[in-house]
């Protein structure tokens, strides 16, 4: 007796694929991506690792933006995913 898969199981499956993808994806961004002349970038496995790391970078080096909120939204909107 053959079995047969229903849309649920391969939608299911669909999903854990892409999970897996965006797993092994890390995120990379610039200054440049920003607008700015700056030379800098990064790359990390995580947005969250990312972020930590341009936040101190921005700190360090332009230190005419404001830490807050709205910036670290604003960075994260520039990532990119890498693979």
């Amino acid at each position: 007796m053959q079995k047969v898969r229903t849309n649920d199981a391969y939608r299911e499956d669909k999903q854990n694929i892409v999970q897996d993808l965006e797993s092994n994806m890390g995120k990379s961004i610039s200054c440049k991506d920003a607008g700015k002349t700056c030379g800098w970038s990064a790359t990390a496995e995580s947005e969250d690792a990312l972020l930590k790391i341009t936040l101190e970078h921005v700190k360090e080096h332009h230190k005419e933006l404001t830490i807050n909120s709205e910036l670290a939204k604003n960075i994260k909107s520039i990532m990119k995913d890498t693979k």
